[in-house]
């Protein structure tokens, strides 16, 4: 009974904290292009797809914020004034078809078209705490738990990704799942599925999965071409199909800017680099990882090598270090520490929260 009172109460306060974080809505651009893939889904003709957004966004922000979406830069007053360099813009935001989708369909139900971008973000971030509560439940008492779920939901990626009007808090919910699949041994069709949906949130989760195929399928097969053969299928399956079947071009990635020079490149690892170095949170948290790697028992070990495999891999494909693209990770590591300490220093025998299936 006790432990039913903890849940019903965590429930509630996490529902009102992400409600009260909700409240006060961060604009950016991005929010336009996905207004504008959202369109699309009905609408094909360009100009009218440009109108129908812009039009949309006069009417349901306010002349401040309009002004700041669309004059502060040369390339926003651009696309405000012109519907074929916006829709030059829509290749990167078409990547993303599961959130545009969600986002489409609220619309349709009758929610104004920028609430309906914050809706998923707001619901994901809802879902999030739960996981990472119940997860810790596994391993903590009901008041720990509490409290470490909690001090999670404090952190500033938490109300960044709760307040903004992206795909960020999607991903991080499927790609938390994803990895709670993983470490409590859910059978392999929810795998697969919470995989698919963090790929269609982000297609760069694509590198999740391949990661996940190595640790748990893959790793003790000697056989080199079936290894390149999954690889490379979900590669392509990803990176060039799925974008394709949503209206871009094959070679849209190639539109990246670190994509443009060998300059280009080592220049956005410089600042991947910097920040690395002067981030105390990054610093803290490669530490954590070095200790779990070096002392936690074998099921944490690869939980946290799938973590630490899948960032260095995407630091490399797409050197950008945006703690968005990360938080669930930081989650991760997070609870992997907990449950080390847990096992280690703990008073009462843990269940078998990070176990995970045999290779």
């Amino acid at each position: 009974m006790r432990n039913k009172i903890f849940d019903l109460l965590f429930v509630v306060l996490a529902a009102v904290f992400v409600f009260v974080l909700s409240e006060k809505p961060v604009y950016n651009w991005d929010m336009i292009a996905y207004m504008g893939v959202s369109v699309e889904y009905s609408e094909h003709d360009l100009q009218k797809v440009h109108d129908s957004v812009y039009h949309t966004l006069q009417q349901e922000v306010s002349p401040e914020v309009f002004r700041g979406l669309t004059e502060n830069y040369d390339d926003r007053a651009q696309c405000l004034k012109d519907a074929r360099i916006f829709g030059q813009e829509l290749s990167f935001f078409r990547t993303k078809p599961l959130y545009t989708l969600l986002v489409f369909l609220l619309h349709k139900a009758g929610v104004h078209l920028v609430l309906a971008t914050l809706i998923p973000s707001i619901i994901a971030c809802f879902l999030i705490i739960l996981l990472v509560y119940h997860w810790l439940c596994h391993f903590l008492q009901r008041p720990l738990a509490f409290a470490a779920a909690a001090s999670i939901a404090m952190l500033p990626i938490f109300a960044m990704l709760d307040r903004y009007s992206t795909p960020d808090a999607l991903s991080n919910l499927f790609v938390l799942l994803t990895l709670y699949a993983v470490a409590t041994k859910k059978p392999r069709w929810m795998l697969i599925l919470f995989l698919l949906l963090a790929t269609l949130s982000r297609i760069d989760n694509f590198v999740l999965a391949i990661v996940i195929a190595y640790f748990l399928y893959l790793k003790n097969t000697k056989n080199i071409f079936w290894k390149s053969l999954v690889v490379g299928s979900i590669s392509l399956i990803c990176v060039v199909g799925v974008p394709m079947l949503m209206g871009d071009r094959a070679d849209w990635f190639t539109q990246f800017a670190f994509l443009f020079s060998v300059k280009e490149y080592i220049h956005h690892w410089r600042d991947v680099l910097y920040i690395l170095r002067t981030d105390m949170l990054y610093l803290l948290l490669m530490a954590v990882a070095g200790l779990l790697l070096l002392k936690a028992h074998a099921e944490i070990k690869t939980l946290v090598q799938i973590v630490v495999t899948t960032v260095v891999i995407r630091l490399f494909l797409f050197p950008s270090l945006q703690e968005r693209f990360f938080a669930a990770y930081e989650f991760v590591v997070i609870i992997a520490l907990l449950s080390f300490v847990q096992q280690r220093y703990g008073k009462h025998e843990p269940t078998k929260a990070l176990q995970l299936r045999d290779s």
